[in-house]
């Protein structure tokens, strides 16, 4: 393993769980002096196909989002990433996810499988400063209970102390789909640590119930993930059985 080539993998995911994005994760990189990969490989004699740029450290989103998707870094290894549409065209097109073959613990991890998943959970609920650079944690979480449209992240620079605050953005799309509403960050960040301080107490008084829910809850979706399972392999089965019977049936004008 690269130590210092790990440290900085390290760093990136460490900053995305906090809940910074690839852009700014970027600038960050950038105001630090971190080498970017292509300089960091040109530093230690390794050939890379990618240029480095032409400023020093110049970290791009691209190239963080880039790191942030690679799941060899938990020590997997992956092929059939990317396929060509023909021979004659060399340029490189991505494989949908389902077509990978993956390799588990092929080498040492990097990045641990909860660090990983928690950082991918992030990502598919982006979250954007407002107009006046704040970022919360509830961004890309919340949904209108009445359109059901996603709620933006906004604030207010009039007053003194800024208002953070989330609006209906079915609202602001159509005004005739949903009415003008909107909640305040401090309201729902109040309702998320009521709810849990219920379930703290709740599994402090009923631990032994709260187990048994969670284990039976847990043995259903095992159940509904199996008999999927089979239906797929019922369908496979069946379709390498029509395959395979249907070309002696064909008549011999066809």
């Amino acid at each position: 393993m690269d130590e210092s080539a790990a440290e900085v993998v390290q760093q990136i995911f460490r900053l995305s769980v906090s809940g910074l994005g690839p852009t700014q994760i970027a600038k960050k990189l950038r105001s630090e002096g971190v080498m970017t990969p292509s300089e960091y490989f040109q530093s230690v004699g390794i050939n890379c196909p990618t240029k480095p740029p032409a400023h020093p450290c110049n970290w791009s989103s691209g190239t963080v989002a880039g790191i942030l998707d690679r799941q060899e870094y938990v020590g997997d290894t992956i092929n059939f990433r990317t396929c060509h549409q023909s021979f004659k065209l060399k340029k490189q097109l991505d494989r949908p996810q389902e077509d990978w073959k993956v390799f588990s613990d092929t080498h040492p991890a990097i990045i641990n499988r909860e660090t990983f998943a928690l950082v991918q959970n992030l990502r598919q609920h982006r979250r954007r400063p407002n107009r006046t650079g704040m970022v919360s944690m509830f961004s890309g979480l919340l949904y209108c209970a009445d359109c059901g449209e996603k709620l933006y992240y906004g604030g207010s620079k009039s007053s003194k102390q800024p208002q953070a605050y989330f609006f209906c953005s079915g609202y602001r799309k159509n005004s005739n789909v949903c009415s003008v509403h909107y909640i305040r960050e401090s309201v729902v960040g109040q309702l998320v640590l009521e709810g849990l301080q219920r379930l703290l107490w709740y599994i402090q008084v009923y631990e032994k119930r709260f187990a048994q829910e969670q284990m039976e809850r847990f043995g259903l979706q095992e159940k509904k993930a199996l008999a999927e399972k089979r239906r797929e392999l019922d369908r496979a089965n069946m379709k390498r059985l029509l395959d395979w019977c249907l070309p002696s049936c064909w008549p011999s004008w066809l």
